[in-house]
């Protein structure tokens, strides 16, 4: 069962695909460990949730007063789920729902004239690497995100990943603000400050 662990919504059963569209919701242990890292910040945040899925950790922060969310997720079913779980929470008015590929979205002008203080991301662990790579071949959405002017300062870059996983430097303007194992998920949460 995944549900809204506190805030406004408090309880809300949150409407997820099944197993079978290999979805792998943030557990609860993790999503109250991510916020008590966060703490006051996301009071009034400007919210970028990427890699969404049925929209778990943006939903969160909207229940614990973010000013709102914006989503981007590719798979069409779990988009179905989220646009569920807005309608049923009646937050329409501060969330924003992209479907498509990350990369191309945050290139776009789709996310024109808007920036984020706090940023999630939740990607397939098998495509971690691909977008958080310092290789030609790869993106890096970090890196993408401070390039188009998308995040302000100073602002919060929580991903999500497997336990063994790094983030490749460099990193413009960033330090590692925490990084923590809960089994074979990690959390690296970083502190985008250019000063």
């Amino acid at each position: 069962m995944v549900r809204i662990i506190a805030g406004e919504f408090k309880g809300f059963k949150l409407k997820v695909p099944g197993t079978t569209n290999k979805i792998r919701p943030t557990s609860d242990r993790v999503k109250e460990a991510v916020f008590s890292m966060i703490g006051e910040r996301i009071n009034g945040a400007v919210v970028l949730d990427l890699f969404c899925g049925s929209g778990n950790l943006g939903l969160e922060a909207v229940s614990r007063g973010a000013e709102s969310c914006c989503f981007i997720e590719q798979n069409a079913v779990c988009v179905e789920y989220l646009k569920q779980n807005i309608a049923h929470l009646h937050c329409e008015h501060n969330t924003t729902v992209l479907r498509g590929e990350c990369g191309r979205l945050l290139h776009s002008e789709r996310l024109l004239n808007q920036q984020y203080n706090i940023v999630f991301a939740d990607p397939p662990y098998s495509e971690t690497y691909r977008w958080f790579s310092s290789k030609k071949e790869g993106i890096n959405i970090l890196n993408i995100l401070i390039e188009r002017d998308k995040l302000t300062f100073p602002a919060l870059f929580i991903l999500e990943h497997m336990s063994g996983f790094s983030i490749p430097e460099p990193l413009l303007c960033c330090s590692v603000m925490r990084k923590k194992k809960y089994g074979s998920t990690g959390i690296t949460i970083l502190d985008y400050n250019p000063v």
